[in-house]
């Protein structure tokens, strides 16, 4: 579904936490991020935003996929998911990092040692 109004996500801060302020299906969207206002937190939520406003340009964001206990799940039709499966949190972790893999965020070794690790973990669980 296309978006009519500006696919910009902005990185703003409230009392003195971060939030990302961008529009979906036309609707404001404010979603606070769980990191510090610092140097470190702001870097954080603004390779967010870009990854965000890459997907609403290409018209692959899923709601639930980036917010997944956001109240405006409900209203974009996405389910809130409430109780995870260890295989389910693994695999949206490695989503997360082969994001962060793709944007320069993580180097190649480390994700390479990552998944290694997640390898091993899986069959346990």
């Amino acid at each position: 579904m296309a978006q009519t109004k500006t696919k910009d996500v902005r990185v703003r801060t409230d009392k003195n936490q971060l939030f990302l302020d961008f529009y979906y299906r036309d609707v404001r969207c404010r979603e606070y991020l769980a990191v510090k206002n610092d140097t470190k937190g702001r870097n954080y939520a603004e390779r967010q935003a870009k990854l965000i406003e890459k997907e609403l340009l290409n018209e692959t964001f899923e709601y639930a996929e980036w917010f997944p206990l956001s109240k405006k799940c409900i209203r974009f039709g996405s389910k809130v998911k409430l109780h995870l499966t260890f295989d389910q949190v693994a695999s949206e972790w490695k989503s997360i990092a082969e994001r962060s893999l793709k944007v320069g965020e993580m180097k190649a070794g480390t994700y390479k040692k990552y998944m290694s690790d997640l390898k091993q973990l899986l069959p346990r669980f």
